[in-house]
């Protein structure tokens, strides 16, 4: 640029934005090194207990209560706010386990009833099938209780694996959160112009790739989610068409105890057209619809502040 302008002068400097950035960054590595240091369980009550309090002042309550109200419209408003509150509650325990992931991802196939993370018989004959599928296999989620700890349950398999994750504005959230996430030693692809591509090159080797597909899609496939209209994600159905592979949908629910239970699904049968194809956008009505079910289960587990309807 000097070269091609002799008679320009150059300034360097920084916007305030970036030094609040950068504190704020500091301030979440710092605070996720402590939790790491911290007993678990004491650690994630005290968050939650911290969450519950300031939640309701923090800049996402006003989206998560308007969709609250437009995904149940029946429900009266002591219900919306219990809701509001326990979401809260599930995000300040959220925030611990990030630095105890690996931790407790603790499942034993031989013991389904001890240890963080529990599965009914037929979930744990599931899941070691999906496990044990040779591949491509694909496998959809959405933001309930932990949703990291997928990762660990995708990362348990011996083949090839990869999840898409949404890049953190912030680079230094961004590099501690990639720190922890490797652990469960799934490859992280980030979702930019040229995931799809490296999502298909991970099939063609048939390993396993998983999505969370429950997140506002610019120019994505019109869905209907809890009756009204929103865009979605079309990559996670085009694949599932052009690999014409096994679909499992998986989601963490929390229980008490600082326990979850994963919940898998047998391999789905995604709606075809009139040549026998993938439907994509059947497809994807079809994850969005089994989203859909799992939040009406646990409307507190699930991650209300998301900007679902534009």
């Amino acid at each position: 640029m000097a070269q091609a302008n002799p008679g320009a002068r150059f300034e360097t400097g920084s916007n305030w934005l970036a030094v609040v950035d950068t504190l704020l960054g500091s301030a979440f590595v710092a605070a996720l090194r402590l939790a790491s240091l911290l007993p678990y369980q004491g650690a994630a009550n005290a968050s939650a207990f911290l969450m519950r309090a300031i939640g309701p002042s923090l800049k996402g309550r006003r989206v998560a209560r308007s969709n609250l109200v437009t995904a149940f419209p029946e429900k009266t408003t002591a219900e919306i706010d219990h809701i509001l509150q326990a979401m809260w509650e599930n995000l300040g325990r959220v925030f611990v386990e990030y630095a105890h992931l690996d931790r407790l991802w603790d499942f034993d196939p031989a013991n389904l009833a001890t240890g963080h993370i529990v599965m009914g018989e037929d979930d744990r004959r599931r899941f070691l099938s999906a496990r044990d599928a040779p591949g491509p296999v694909l496998i959809f989620g959405g933001h309930l209780a932990n949703w990291e700890l997928l990762l660990w349950a995708i990362g348990s398999r011996s083949a090839e694996t990869a999840v898409v994750y949404r890049r953190q504005n912030i680079a230094s959230i961004d590099r501690e959160l990639v720190r922890l996430r490797a652990r469960s030693k799934t490859g992280l692809i980030p979702a930019d112009a040229a995931a799809v591509f490296t999502v298909n090159r991970v099939l063609r080797r048939r390993g396993a790739a998983g999505a969370i597909v429950d997140e506002h899609f610019p120019g994505g496939i019109e869905v209907v989610f809890f009756g009204k209209r929103c865009t979605t994600t079309p990559i996670f159905a085009r694949l599932a068409r052009q690999f014409d592979c096994p679909i499992y949908g998986a989601r963490m629910v929390r229980l008490p105890g600082g326990r979850f239970r994963l919940d898998i699904t047998d391999p789905l049968a995604a709606p075809r057209d009139a040549d026998g194809r993938i439907d994509v956008a059947a497809t994807a009505q079809m994850t969005t619809s089994i989203i859909e079910g799992w939040i009406r289960e646990h409307p507190e587990q699930w991650l209300w502040p998301l900007r679902r309807w534009r």
